[in-house]
């Protein structure tokens, strides 16, 4: 039986465990999210790709946390 393990078993559950880590876990067609947002963007910040958007390259005006963060660095500064 050890001998089996050794000569038969191991190698498979590495080649399997190999295979397995090779496809990442994840599914190859994910459904897209569903945001209620007019504007959105979804970015892998390792390699800088965009996994998914919507409307991201619509112009809209800022939002209020970002006009509340501009003043804030503007009477601090």
């Amino acid at each position: 039986m050890r001998k089996f393990m050794k000569t038969r078993l191991l190698p498979l559950l590495i080649a399997l465990t190999l295979f397995f880590s090779a496809l990442g876990g994840r599914p190859a067609h994910a459904a897209a999210p569903t945001v209620s947002a007019k504007s959105a963007i979804l970015i892998d910040m390792r390699g800088g790709q965009v996994l998914w958007e919507k409307n991201a390259y619509e112009p809209l005006p800022p939002a209020s946390t970002t006009k509340i963060l501009t003043a804030i660095t503007a009477i601090e500064n």
